[in-house]
Order: C-alpha cells, then sequence, then structure tokens
C-alpha cells in the first residue's frame, strides 16, 4: 500500500511540474495545428524560430486550432513584437492597440482571456489562467504596420485555484471601484527610468499599477468575494517607504469585511531605493486567521496612499488559493444559504 501510496504521488508531482508542448515552430506553421494563416505569418529565426506577422501594410491573424487544457490549468508562452509607433522599447504603456496575441476560452469566438505584446525585440513569458475551460485558442491578431510573434506554446497544471472577478485586469478596471487618480488603466508593461528591466503582468497580458503617476493617490477595490478556499493571493510590486520618503508611504494591500472595515494589512513591499528588478513579490492573506469562515463576503483592496516621488504600487493576478471546505461544512453552508432564502419569502 505503501509503495502504490509512493507510486502515485510521483506520478501527481511529474503531472503537476510538466508542460504539455503544443507547438514550437521548429517546422515552421503547421495546417494539423493551425485552421487559419494570414498571409502576413510566417516563421522567423530569432533565438529559435518563431511565428510572426511580417512588418508591413498587410494585416491578418494566425488562429489555432482548440487547444486541451486540464483542470486548473494555464497556457504557457513567448511572445515578443512592437505595437504603434509611440508604444516600442521601455516604458510604461496600456494595453496593445494594433497587435496583440490574445488567448480565447474554448474556440476563436469564445472570451477574450489574455492580450499580450512586449513591445521590444525580446521574447518574454506569459502565463494565461483557463478559467475553467478545457479548451482555448491562441490567436496571433495583426491589425497594423507594426509586428508581433510568439512561441513555445505550452500547457501546465497548477494547484487549485480561483480568480476573483477580472482579477488578472484583463478587462481594465471592470468589476473594480476606484477613488483618486492613481487607478486610471491596466497596463502591459512597467519600466521605471531607474530600473534594468521590464515588468510584466504574472498572469495573462495586463496589470494594474500607479508608476505612471507616482504623486497620484487612490484606491482600487474589488468586487465581494465569497470565501471558498483559504487564502486570497496576489502578485504585489511597489514601493513602501524607505530613504526617499523618511519611513512608510501609505501604500499597502487590505482585507476588508462584508461591511467594508479592515481586518487585514499586507504592507511589506519592496523599499525604496532598492532595484526590484521587474520582479513581482506573492503575498497572500490567510482569510480564516483574519476572523472569516468558508461562504463569507470579503474584498481586496489597493492602497497608493504616497504623494510624493518614488510612491507606487502595482498587483495582478488575485485569486482564492489554498485549503477547501469539508464536504460537510459545503452540505451545512448549502443548508444554511436555503434556509435564509427561505426565509426571505
Amino acid at each position: 500500500m505503501k509503495k502504490m501510496s509512493l507510486i502515485l504521488s510521483v506520478m501527481l508531482i511529474a503531472s503537476v511540474a510538466s508542460a504539455a508542448v503544443y507547438e514550437n515552430f521548429e517546422s515552421g506553421i503547421s495546417t494539423t495545428k493551425w485552421q487559419s494563416i494570414g498571409t502576413n505569418w510566417g516563421t522567423l529565426n530569432l533565438d529559435t524560430q518563431i511565428a510572426w506577422s511580417y512588418p508591413g501594410a498587410v494585416t491578418g491573424n494566425l488562429v489555432s486550432k482548440p487547444i486541451a487544457v486540464s483542470a486548473n490549468g494555464y497556457l504557457t508562452l513567448r511572445v515578443d513584437g512592437h505595437d504603434v509607433p509611440n508604444k516600442d522599447a521601455d516604458g510604461y504603456y496600456g494595453a496593445p492597440e494594433t497587435c496583440w496575441i490574445e488567448v480565447r476560452g474554448g474556440d476563436s469566438t469564445g472570451p477574450v482571456l489574455a492580450r499580450m505584446n512586449t513591445y521590444e525585440n525580446a521574447l518574454r513569458s506569459f502565463k494565461v489562467d483557463a478559467r475553467g475551460y478545457s479548451t482555448v485558442t491562441v490567436v496571433g491578431v495583426d491589425n497594423g504596420e507594426a509586428w508581433v510573434g510568439m512561441d513555445d506554446i505550452a500547457t501546465i497544471t497548477g494547484d487549485q485555484h480561483a480568480l476573483i472577478a477580472n482579477g488578472s485586469l484583463e478587462n481594465g478596471f471592470t468589476d473594480w471601484t476606484t477613488t483618486g487618480t492613481a487607478w486610471d488603466k491596466a497596463y502591459a508593461k512597467d519600466k521605471p527610468y531607474w530600473e534594468p528591466t521590464p515588468s510584466f503582468a504574472t498572469e495573462g497580458g495586463l496589470f494594474a499599477s500607479t508608476w505612471h503617476n507616482e504623486a497620484a493617490i487612490g484606491t482600487a477595490t474589488s468586487s465581494a468575494i465569497t470565501v471558498t478556499q483559504q487564502s486570497l493571493s496576489f502578485s504585489a510590486n511597489g514601493t513602501c517607504g524607505g530613504p526617499w520618503s523618511g519611513g512608510p508611504n501609505g501604500n499597502k494591500f487590505n482585507l476588508l469585511d462584508a461591511q467594508m472595515n479592515v481586518i487585514a494589512v499586507i504592507d511589506t513591499l519592496n523599499p525604496q531605493g532598492q532595484l526590484y528588478g521587474g520582479l513581482w513579490l506573492e503575498k497572500s492573506f490567510d482569510l480564516l486567521a483574519a476572523g472569516l469562515d468558508y461562504g463569507d463576503t470579503c474584498y481586496f483592496q489597493a492602497v497608493d496612499g504616497a504623494a510624493g516621488g518614488y510612491g507606487w504600487i502595482a498587483f495582478d493576478n488575485v485569486r482564492l488559493t489554498g485549503a477547501v471546505p469539508e464536504p460537510a461544512t459545503i452540505t451545512l453552508l448549502g443548508l444554511g444559504m436555503a434556509y435564509c432564502l427561505k426565509r426571505r419569502k
């Protein structure tokens, strides 16, 4: 029995760690994997063979056939390219406007799960949550005179999780409530002038950031979240106090209860003056330790309270993670909700 358990454990670890490669373009763009190939699409030998759209006036898309993804799965790929002329090289930018790689849930008519473009001649790695879809479709979109490319498309399996409503910021601040002027739109790329490398989204192609307007302040609050797992996890970046601000600067993440009261705070970000090098920090609220229970309502809130320079904050990939309630607890929650509905009638 112990031997069988060991074998099953090894198999599970291997399945989580391994990636199923769908396409690497080493043999060109195959019609067995791509259902529509625009005349402007071909391959280019970069560090390896990649698919790319030729720069110029000819436009068109490259559309894959549906790609199978396992439960709690992700699609991974590398992307590079440029967009409209003022969205090249370094800097911070909003969502792509003319050229991008997108991932859709289901077939090519399904909802857009992510849009990606690096705005530079370098392949960068991206990960897109399948959001419960059993298949996803990759679409290379070229609507302008710039170009975009992709390579190494694969699928992987992750831990059990659930993105909150627009927790990846792929739809800007839809499902979020903002105050102040710090949060205006979602971004595909950040590169503070003092940093050696840019920062891209940790999930999907967009993330929230206030770096572009450091002096502005404000909050971004999620829509209501029902507690179905133990933790609320997210990717965090930014600065929180340090030599240029004279101490803590008010940039933080709050966990709010159903009455919008702050019940937990995370303010341990990168200190000002320290290079973050494009790296994100993974943070997590323990919802049960904060006094919540399964079935309760809570909210995630990002606060930019720094009115001076070098005061900014960013976040992405807000999701429920960790332990799920026991089956008996789920049954009790269901009965409780049914009772409440009956009393309302």
